[in-house]
């Protein structure tokens, strides 16, 4: 499975709509795709009709290692080859709490759910259900990007309209790509595209 994070500072610049369409693209090649909303704006979730602003949203119980099975988790769409991890204000509160938390573990907790077993023709990993994973980020780095970050292969950021605060994202994306760098050996070596 190969994972993509979509990740910009800048908000506004069509990061959800572009993990929703190629989402869909992939789905129309024939591949199989899981989306995780990491925005706790869940505008993913919306997109896909699932969002759920009462409940805790699943994404917030993955961050906060709440959860015993990935079927838990994971949500179908209306589409039969996308399923979606959904997200909402709750995920906010779980960041939150993860940053006062005392553990050698907070940047660990979405590793968790690749390797968690689900019913696909039997038993299988998430590796071995979905082609892909497709990641939308909110625009900050909150402990919940830093752990997307570690199961991520290829980080895309998204391209925004050049105006005076592009420049400061850019000189940000420098920043990130560093922070990546040191990221490496836990994601496995993830790259970053621009």
């Amino acid at each position: 499975m190969k994972t993509i994070s979509i990740l910009n500072l800048k908000g506004g610049v069509a990061k959800t709509f572009t993990a929703a369409n190629m989402a869909y693209e992939l789905y129309r090649r024939g591949y199989k795709g899981l989306l995780i909303d990491n925005d706790k704006q869940g505008n993913l979730s919306k997109a896909y009709s699932r969002y759920d602003a009462e409940n805790v949203a699943p994404v917030t119980k993955l961050l906060a290692g709440d959860w015993e099975s990935a079927d838990e988790l994971i949500q179908h769409t209306e589409y039969e080859g996308i399923d979606i991890v959904t997200a909402n204000m709750s995920l906010f509160g779980a960041t939150w709490n993860l940053t006062k938390e005392d553990s050698g573990n907070q940047i660990e907790r979405y590793k968790a759910l690749v390797y968690a077993k689900v019913q696909y023709y039997g038993d299988c990993t998430i590796y071995g259900k979905y082609d892909y994973c497709i990641i939308d980020n909110p625009p900050d780095i909150g402990l919940n990007v830093v752990n997307a970050s570690s199961i991520c292969s290829v980080t895309i950021s998204s391209p925004s309209k050049a105006s005076s605060s592009t420049f400061t994202g850019t000189i940000t994306s420098s920043v990130i790509a560093s922070a990546f760098t040191t990221l490496s050996p836990i994601s496995g070596g993830l790259s970053m595209m621009q």
